[in-house]
């Protein structure tokens, strides 16, 4: 069964709840700039033993959403210490376009094949070393193009509440121009008024013409925040079974790279994926495939990875939506834990 492209809209937020307790002492935002002249924001939990270690990378959801800078109450901290301690070397970035990383002067940059050469340009930084990868919903699906294009670079993947490999296959309005996110017309109207809406009913006409003028008319820091609102208000409920969150104060969405989001997007739309699943299919890479039994996206989705990647274990995790690591932290973290410390001796 197909979704609209509102519900392939699947975040990482930047508001995780804390999985195995607290940690006082939290790493510092540090800058990479890298060869792509992508400005990433990260934060580096190291391993105990730099020398035997093995680098373990966050890759977060969207397009266009974050995970840096949000340590202390509202992230694993503890968890990525105990994980560091077993000698994987952590680092969490927010991708070009979000969070604190810095947003591209041309929206037109923001592609799939961007994200994967910071990517590579990151494991390069982090030790230049076989890596593991953790994506979540769009990071996913990252993962997947990263793993299709550098296999001799991933020692393992982990995808929790895969986004699809081709957008297409899931989605039943396919734009072949970049358009605003459906289902934010009515929010808008609702939330600002008519002014308002007329003037995101004019940001889409032109979106679809001219990306640069598009980007002069309404730029980041406008669009940002109003994303940030928008998926606070409508999108998070859909993301958790347990709706003893939704609307707390401690899950709001903060970050949010419209451009990026919007522009990942309509790429990944009009990409050809035959050639990344074809390369999954003789890859023999271990992959973990993590998926909450109410997961607004199709089952399918995980099923495709279960299938496609010939190494694969996945795992349903009952009463649990989008959000793994928030309704159900403890099988969240004991999966990813087990299948890190599979090899270890």
């Amino acid at each position: 069964m197909k979704t609209s492209i509102l519900l392939l809209l699947s975040f990482t937020l930047a508001i995780s709840s804390c999985v195995n307790g607290t940690q006082e002492v939290t790493p510092p935002v540090r800058y990479w700039d890298l060869p792509t002249g992508s400005h990433i924001a990260y934060e580096h939990v190291p391993a105990d033993d730099l020398t035997a270690s093995t680098p373990l990378i966050f890759v977060h959801g969207g397009p266009g959403a974050c995970q840096v800078g949000v340590f202390g109450k509202e992230a694993p901290v503890a968890w990525y210490y105990g994980l560091a301690e077993h000698q994987f070397d952590i680092y969490i970035y927010d991708q070009v376009g979000s969070g604190l990383s810095a947003r591209l002067a041309d929206p037109r940059q923001y592609s799939v094949a961007r994200h994967v050469a910071d990517l590579e340009c990151i494991r390069v930084l982090a030790g230049n070393k076989p890596c593991i990868l953790i994506g979540d919903s769009w990071g996913a699906t990252l993962v997947s193009h990263y793993m299709a294009r550098y296999p001799q670079n991933v020692v393992k993947a982990i995808l929790t509440a895969p986004g699809g490999i081709d957008l297409r296959d899931w989605n039943e309005e396919f734009s072949p121009v970049p358009r605003f996110p459906l289902g934010w017309y009515e929010w808008i109207k609702d939330r600002y008024g008519e002014d308002r809406l007329k003037r995101y009913v004019e940001l889409d006409n032109l979106m679809q013409k001219n990306i640069q003028q598009a980007y002069a008319f309404a730029g980041d820091r406008e669009l940002d925040a109003l994303a940030d609102e928008f998926i606070s208000a409508v999108i998070f409920k859909n993301c958790v079974y347990h709706q003893k969150f939704v609307g707390h104060p401690d899950f709001r969405m903060r970050g949010m790279g419209f451009w990026a989001m919007a522009m990942t997007i309509w790429d990944l739309m009009n990409l050809n994926t035959k050639p990344v699943k074809d390369a999954l299919r003789s890859n023999e890479i271990p992959v973990l495939i993590l998926r909450g039994d109410a997961d607004y996206l199709p089952p399918g989705i995980a099923d495709e990875y279960n299938t496609i990647c010939p190494n694969s274990t996945l795992i349903r995790i009952p009463r649990c939506g989008h959000f793994i690591w928030l309704d159900q932290p403890e099988i969240y973290s004991k999966s990813i834990e087990s299948f890190l410390m599979a090899d270890a001796k």
